[in-house]
């Protein structure tokens, strides 16, 4: 982590994945989605947390949306996943 940046650096050439369980489902994010590269040696990683009451929380933002297609059913208030085609 870097204090200064307020970012997570990383090696441009990481084989990372996080894993995310939503009500039970687990979706994996994929490096290539994961990391950032902001110059030839400089790579940050795509997830940043965020303080709130208790605990650190997460939004799933471009690294889960470039993997996953988001289905919203309004009829009966769900949201759902898919895996992306590309």
């Amino acid at each position: 982590y870097d204090d200064e940046l307020d970012l997570y650096s990383i090696d441009c050439n990481a084989d990372v994945t996080a894993n995310v369980n939503i009500a039970g489902a687990n979706f994996t994010i994929e490096s290539t989605n994961l990391i950032i590269k902001i110059h030839d040696d400089l790579c940050i990683l795509a997830l940043h947390h965020f303080e709130m009451f208790w605990a650190a929380q997460f939004i799933l933002g471009a690294p889960f949306i470039k993997q996953y297609c988001t289905v919203y059913d309004v009829h009966n208030k769900q949201i759902g996943f898919a895996k992306s085609l590309q």
